[in-house]
């Protein structure tokens, strides 16, 4: 799967080579195919942290190929800069801004956000994301329950939400 982007991507205060280490340590893990038109990172908005700002998001849905599971005007991710040159990616936050995600579970029990992979222990990255931020976003899903005769179909707007991560919960 790829990561494809714009011709823009800005940086501003980093060591060279930082940005080539951030997309060397995302791609292996993609299972569906992923599109950003542009990126920003800096090292001085968010000082000691670094921060990357993906605009103009897409993330192909995992079951119907070709449509978008996630359409998001901007998705930010403050990160530490010493543990990423360790080779591990502690993300403070990922917030997500101004878009629509299409969640999906099918009759057969697929999953249309199933679009990451984790690392099988061979020398990929460690991740951790301490929160999650969701700002002005569509959220619409169908599900499908074990023996039901139909879907559960929902849909709502989340214009703020953070949501902390529990590094001790299991699932």
């Amino acid at each position: 799967m790829t990561l494809t982007w714009g011709d823009h991507v800005r940086v501003v205060g980093v060591v060279d080579g930082g940005e080539q280490r951030v997309l060397g340590a995302i791609q292996p893990h993609l299972l569906t195919d992923v599109g950003v038109s542009s990126v920003e990172l800096t090292l001085w908005s968010s000082w000691p942290d670094v921060e990357v700002v993906l605009h103009d998001v897409r993330i192909e849905d995992a079951v119907n190929r070709g449509r978008p599971f996630v359409e998001l005007k901007d998705v930010g991710v403050v990160f530490g800069w010493l543990p990423l040159l360790e080779g591990r990616f502690e993300a403070h936050e990922v917030v997500l801004r101004s878009g629509r995600l299409d969640m999906q579970r099918t009759r057969k029990g697929m999953e249309n956000w199933r679009f990451w992979k984790a690392g099988e222990g061979d020398g990929q990255m460690d991740w951790n994301v301490g929160a999650v931020r969701v700002e002005e976003v569509d959220v619409r899903g169908e599900l499908w329950s074990d023996g039901a005769a139909d879907p559960v179909r929902w849909s709502a707007r989340c214009a703020s939400a953070r949501m902390d991560m529990d590094k001790t919960a299991e699932g």
